[in-house]
């Protein structure tokens, strides 16, 4: 059944009593802490949406007591910074070249060891401290993104100059399907749930398919995958208040999508609830390429447009199945001017969705018996699952949205809970490491018997591969079979951990020194340690 949760003055007005005392305590300080940061943030505005402001972040404290760099990014934002990681530990991306499907698979660490946040600021951001001073990129806050500026410019001070913008966000509106719950699953996940133990940490693992429209601004994969790692933190800084467990997201890859076929137009625009239906099909029939995720999520550069009231518009900004997280309907979209974050709110309501969240006001699901609902939490209180913004509460979830999400993990049971592959991943051995110059190089071609493979070189300045091949043509002067008087090359860029020098590997397609846990002495100690430890 498909419903779009307009509010009506009687849901306005209807109010019960909250649920429990104790489960609203369970995150009133997180709520108190973070309303009061960003009541702060909403008296001192950056004026001018489109002109940048233009700063000088300084390093005040790499290391406080707390273990925490402390950063002045402008005389009213001082950013108290902690390690954060968001990325799984083996990131694939599924990608086109010459027309071939390709997966390549990328080092998670390579994103995670420069990532930090703020959970009181709300921000995300890569830092990067050397000689030069500090670099910071991604999310500042609520409504502002931060990047150094093209040209570099010191202060006398040597600190690097940075450009401030203010995200331009759209008026919330979006659609969410209800779906019927399979019997037998649903009794298979009541049993499961009620004997196993509850993790205080679940991780949830979301793919990412980005449309044409969007992975079109990104220049190589790499800036794609940093890019949905900062919007996905952003999102687990606001999943902080949920609890037993806490819910927490993991990226486990993207998609470059080359294809529309789960798209449907309607007068020529992306319709959102046909969409979702056909891109159901799509992430289900994908689900081994993707990993076996418990979400995806298709990010759309486009206008997504929506029936609203009987008409059809563009003020659609999303869609997902309430409770789809793990099972078939596992999927949801929504808008996101790429590079320019966007979709951040966008894909976290969503998200909240699949999670088991309704908009705050509404009856519990009739597809999952128990699930508690959110009459207790009124439309018009402006959280997180409410178009109504009203300042802070507006980036922190309802105690209904926390309490919905809470139960639809712990219903799900272990399938949500456990991540068997993970454990599976050898530690420091990267696909550069484990893919021979002969494999890689004949995968470059789409013809294989005609060519055999010769030799590959490594350009240490680009880290490109470039292969070389003799070509099979048959000598009617000669009383062998081939010739090898051809040759032909082809050329790819490196995959991480290639060599490219003696104790050199080549990087994101720099040529860099080869980290002392794969070198292969090293890399045996390290794993002997391990298995001893």
């Amino acid at each position: 059944m498909l419903r779009t949760y307009g509010r009506t003055t009687a849901q306005l007005l209807s109010e019960q009593k909250h649920a429990k005392n104790a489960t609203k305590r369970n995150f009133t300080f997180w709520r108190t802490a973070t309303s009061t940061f960003l009541a702060l943030l909403v008296i001192l505005p950056i004026t001018g949406s489109q002109e940048p402001r233009f700063v000088y972040p300084t390093l005040l404290q790499e290391r406080s007591s707390d273990g925490r760099m402390v950063v002045r990014v402008h005389d009213d934002l001082t950013l108290n910074l902690r390690k954060t990681s968001v990325a799984a530990r083996r990131l694939r991306v599924l990608k086109h070249e010459r027309g071939q499907p390709v997966t390549v698979f990328y080092d998670g660490e390579s994103i995670n060891k420069d990532l930090y946040e703020d959970e009181i600021a709300l921000a995300t951001l890569t830092v990067t401290s050397n000689n030069s001073g500090v670099e910071m990129r991604g999310i500042l806050g609520p409504d502002h993104r931060i990047e150094p500026v093209a040209v570099r410019e010191k202060s006398d001070s040597g600190t690097i100059r940075h450009a401030i913008y203010k995200i331009e966000f759209k008026e919330m509106l979006d659609t969410t399907i209800s779906q019927a719950t399979d019997e037998d699953e649903s009794m298979l996940s009541e049993r499961t749930s009620s004997r196993s133990e509850v993790p205080a940490v679940v991780s949830i693992e979301v793919f990412f398919v980005l449309h044409e429209s969007h992975h079109r601004h990104f220049v190589h994969h790499a800036y794609a995958l940093w890019y949905v790692c900062v919007i996905t933190n952003s999102a687990n800084l606001r999943l902080a208040s949920t609890y037993s467990p806490k819910i927490q997201l993991i990226v486990s890859g993207v998609e470059l999508s080359q294809d529309e076929s789960y798209v449907v137009r309607r007068e020529g625009q992306i319709h959102d609830s046909p969409t979702l239906g056909s891109f159901k099909d799509y992430a289900q029939n994908k689900k081994n390429d993707y990993g076996n995720p418990d979400i995806v999520y298709l990010m759309i550069r486009e206008d997504v447009y929506t029936v609203y009231r009987g008409y059809f518009t563009s003020a659609g900004l999303g869609i997902a199945y309430v409770a789809g997280v793990c099972i078939s309907t596992y999927v949801g979209l929504g808008e996101d001017e790429a590079g320019l974050f966007t979709g951040v709110h966008t894909f976290t309501h969503e998200t909240a969705h699949l999670l088991g969240a309704s908009h705050d006001g509404n009856d519990p699901l009739l597809s999952m018996p128990g699930h508690p609902g959110s009459k207790g939490c009124p439309w018009d209180d402006g959280f997180l699952m409410s178009y109504v913004n009203k300042g802070p509460n507006h980036q922190e979830f309802s105690w209904c949205s926390a309490h919905q999400m809470q139960y639809v993990i712990r219903y799900r049971g272990p399938k949500c809970w456990k991540h068997n592959h993970i454990q599976n991943v050898v530690a420091h051995v990267y696909p550069g490491m484990a893919v021979t110059m002969t494999d890689f190089c004949m995968s470059l071609l789409e013809d294989k018997f005609n060519f055999t493979f010769k030799m590959a070189e490594i350009l240490p300045t680009t880290c490109k591969v470039r292969c070389s091949y003799r070509r099979n043509a048959a000598d009617r002067y000669s009383t062998s079979v081939w010739s090898d008087t051809e040759t032909i090359f082809r050329s790819d860029d490196a995959l991480d951990h290639m060599p490219c020098g003696t104790y050199k590997v080549c990087m994101k397609n720099v040529c860099t020194e080869q980290p002392h846990e794969t070198r292969p002495q090293e890399r045996d100690d390290h794993l002997m340690a391990r298995l001893l430890n």
